[in-house]
């Protein structure tokens, strides 16, 4: 959070290191914790109840062994998106869980919203992980904000040990660590995150949601996914406005219960030839198929 202030206050939890090809230094994104107690820039002290997260940037020059500080992560476009949708009163929230370095030298920063909710009941307690609204931040090679994204969603991931998903949680740059991992399967979790597509001509989120959320959204209201029965796969276009309609990936289904949802976690696009390939669950009523699917981005 930019209202925070010292830097021994920060507690380093994690960070990504990716060289940029077209200036060949290292760029480091750290992810830190804040210290309970510590106070903000105007002076009000910090819950304790709660996990403060700030960001700091870093480029590396391995030919000089020199390192200073990278522009800073700006979402004021992204609150100001996030309370056009929700009411002033909101303030847009997330933890980094990717960055990815562009052709032409630029960069994307993406973030997601995590609330990890635990239930106390007698003796015994439960604890949901809850993916929440996700923001892009697409700057220039020279380090300028140039385009930014805010794609609201809640997502539930099933805890439940009856139905497979025992075990799921959710924690900051999950997303980045799994792209050194396969992916779980389990429970319908791995339809609940999301994917970041660089084209050679735009930029992509793709993600599994309900259709109505897009109307929703727009009344300052959003749904929690806990099933998939209603969900189908969607992209949504990083462009000149913050918030963009979602669109479907492959196709409007023809019925109420047709359904076509993405396993976008288990993918991978060819630049070169503009290809995109992953696998699509297609549902019919009670029927299922798995198919490979190859999308050319526009």
């Amino acid at each position: 959070n930019e209202s925070l202030l010292d830097e021994e206050e920060l507690r380093a939890m994690g960070a990504i290191m990716k060289v940029n090809p077209r200036t060949q230094k290292i760029q480091v994104l750290l992810q830190a914790t804040v210290t309970p107690g510590s106070r903000d820039a105007n002076g009000k002290k910090l819950r304790g109840n709660t996990t403060y997260y700030a960001l700091r940037h870093f480029i590396h020059d391995p030919v000089t062994s020199t390192t200073t500080d990278g522009p800073d992560v700006e979402w004021g476009a992204i609150n100001d998106a996030y309370k056009g949708l929700f009411g002033e009163k909101k303030n847009y929230s997330g933890v980094l869980q990717n960055m990815y370095m562009e052709d032409d030298g630029g960069y994307s920063i993406v973030l997601e919203g995590l609330e990890i909710i635990t239930t106390q009941r007698g003796s015994s307690s439960s604890t949901e992980y809850v993916l929440g609204d996700l923001a892009v931040m697409r700057y220039s090679a020279s380090g300028s904000l140039s385009q930014t994204l805010l794609v609201p969603k809640e997502h539930s991931l099933n805890s439940s040990i009856l139905t497979g998903g025992a075990g799921a949680s959710a924690y900051p740059l999950y997303h980045y660590k799994r792209d050194f991992t396969a992916q779980a399967l389990g429970g319908g979790n791995q339809y609940k995150s999301f994917a970041y597509l660089s084209g050679k001509d735009k930029s992509y989120v793709l993600m599994n949601d309900i259709e109505r959320n897009q109307e929703s959204m727009q009344k300052g209201k959003i749904t929690k996914i806990r099933g998939l029965d209603e969900c189908d796969g969607f992209y949504f276009p990083i462009g000149e406005n913050t918030t963009q309609p979602r669109q479907f990936i492959f196709g409007k289904p023809d019925g109420k219960k047709d359904h076509n949802l993405g396993l976008f976690t288990i993918s991978d696009y060819d630049r070169e030839r503009n290809m995109y390939a992953t696998l699509v669950l297609e549902r019919d009523g009670r029927d299922k198929s798995v198919r490979v699917v190859w999308l050319t981005p526009n």
